[in-house]
């Protein structure tokens, strides 16, 4: 008998990375994506939203996208890291109206059974666990894309996603669901090759990605999303470490440390550099 595909909710932006990630995503075999929600990170949640819609037009999928959250938990705007620009403009399908954690929510009770890839500040899925008290009993695992071990990108001990909203941070991490962490001490750590680039292909999308990747140097051609992907696919492939942690939210904003909960969760120290850029090619049918 064939085991069931997992169902995927995908809680991201449109940064390079992001826009692999989501190529790679509607290639992969392994797993069914029921949803997408934007967050405010490289663009705004609007732009990105927008942008995830059209390039799922161009890859001729019929997905549920929402535009969710502008604003942290403290009602701060969140600041765009990037800029707002259409990179897709082939939309034939229109963005859900629905808030972003009734969106949530109502996708993850219909199917029953969730996981969450979550690329950008956990705002929406915080906003979701507060409002319904029984929605993580329909979440498996979240994968986030958070955290550092060592220097910080924002302040010099915090990553972006986590000091952005810090208190969805500590909602999503006392919760009592599997959630494996992908630190940018590991993600930053390797960059899009050449060898990639170079290969050519039909695909309209994927040249459009290529030219994204070569405006930028080799050391700027981020894949950190797509490496979180990967550890939804294959978490075989990654060494964790198991760890009790909070992210201080005053003082020190952004930066994690270690709590005596039992509660622990699971954080990525390593990966196999070569089979990652192997799932890569071939996700992307090259």
């Amino acid at each position: 008998m064939e085991k069931e595909k997992p169902f995927v909710y995908i809680d991201t932006n449109f940064s390079l990375s992001e826009i692999l990630m989501l190529k790679m995503a509607f290639n992969s075999n392994e797993f069914e994506i029921v949803g997408i929600s934007s967050v405010s990170s490289f663009m705004d949640a609007d732009f990105a939203a927008k942008n995830i819609l059209s390039m799922t037009n161009m890859e001729d999928l019929i997905l549920p996208i929402c535009s969710g959250a502008f604003s942290n938990l403290k009602n701060q705007e969140i600041l765009i890291r990037g800029e707002n620009s259409v990179i897709f403009d082939k939309s034939k399908d229109y963005l859900s109206d629905e808030r972003c954690e009734d969106f949530l929510y109502n996708l993850a009770r219909d199917c029953g059974r969730l996981d969450i890839v979550a690329t950008g500040p956990l705002t929406n899925i915080a906003k979701a666990i507060v409002k319904y008290d029984d929605f993580l009993s329909y979440v498996d695992h979240i994968f986030v894309l958070a955290s550092n071990f060592s220097l910080g990108d924002v302040t010099k001990n915090s990553e972006f996603n986590f000091f952005t909203d810090p208190k969805a941070a500590n909602i999503v991490l006392k919760e009592d669901v599997e959630t494996f962490i992908l630190p940018i001490d590991i993600s930053n750590s390797l960059t899009l090759p050449d060898e990639i680039l170079e290969k050519s292909t039909s695909d309209p999308v994927f040249e459009k990605i290529k030219d994204l990747y070569k405006a930028y140097p080799k050391n700027e051609r981020e894949i950190k999303a797509a490496m979180l992907l990967y550890m939804l696919v294959k978490p075989q492939a990654f060494i964790f470490e198991e760890k009790a942690i909070k992210v201080n939210e005053d003082f020190d904003r952004g930066s994690i440390v270690e709590t005596n909960s039992k509660n622990k969760k699971y954080l990525a120290n390593r990966v196999n550099d070569q089979t990652f850029f192997d799932f890569i090619i071939d996700r992307l049918g090259l």
